[in-house]
């Protein structure tokens, strides 16, 4: 999906690309003057069956001032080909004052899980509650100096050591299947990494909500 207009929202859609191109194999897509004002995705599965190119789950470069992308609640796995991201939000440099949140998401099994690249001035970023699992380049790479402005970082749990919470590393979630091909990525109940682990977002300031992606 090609965002080519400046306010989009989705919810609770799923997405399988099976592209095999060179390059932007992307769920949604939603940068390089396509949109960029504001994109929001929730409650969504974002799968890709492909090892090819670059390819995004999510991609979200605003090019215009105090841009928003919001992800939330959304479940992105199998983007595995070189140079590939889960969720892949901000441009480098694109613009200023935008405004980055991702909470309560999954990236299992990808080259890269959740990406920023440093903007423009008195940009924010909130990344609370997102699940790292199985990915080959690493769960988080998150410019420290993307920002700007303010960040926040909370319960962000990773496989590996990338997570920004030293505490949080080298954590292993279950899920109930993690086959290719077959996944169910909710979390298993003898899980005790993710399980009842997360960060209250009932009143949280930038987005509250107390759902997941069953609405539950």
């Amino acid at each position: 999906i090609v965002v080519q207009t400046q306010f989009m929202e989705f919810d609770h859609i799923q997405v399988q690309n099976t592209g095999t191109g060179s390059g932007n194999n992307s769920g949604i897509h939603d940068g390089g003057g396509e949109g960029g004002q504001y994109l929001k995705v929730t409650n969504s599965i974002l799968r890709g069956s492909t090892s090819t190119g670059t390819s995004r789950g999510i991609y979200c470069r605003p090019d215009v001032a105090n841009a928003s992308c919001i992800v939330a609640n959304n479940i992105v796995y199998g983007w595995t080909g070189a140079n590939s991201t889960c969720y892949a939000l901000n441009g480098a440099g694109y613009s200023s004052g935008e405004l980055i949140i991702a909470y309560n998401n999954t990236c299992h099994g990808a080259q890269l899980g959740y990406e920023t690249h440093g903007g423009g001035t008195g940009d924010s970023q909130y990344f609370i509650n997102n699940i790292a699992q199985s990915n080959a380049g690493g769960g988080y790479s998150l410019d420290a100096a993307a920002p700007h402005g303010t960040s926040v970082t909370t319960t962000n749990l990773s496989e590996d050591t990338s997570s920004p919470h030293v505490s949080l590393r080298s954590k292993v979630v279950v899920f109930v299947n993690e086959v290719a091909g077959s996944e169910n990525l909710h979390l298993d109940t003898s899980d005790t990494s993710a399980k009842n682990a997360g960060t209250d977002l009932s009143a949280d300031a930038q987005l509250a909500f107390s759902n997941d992606i069953d609405n539950d």
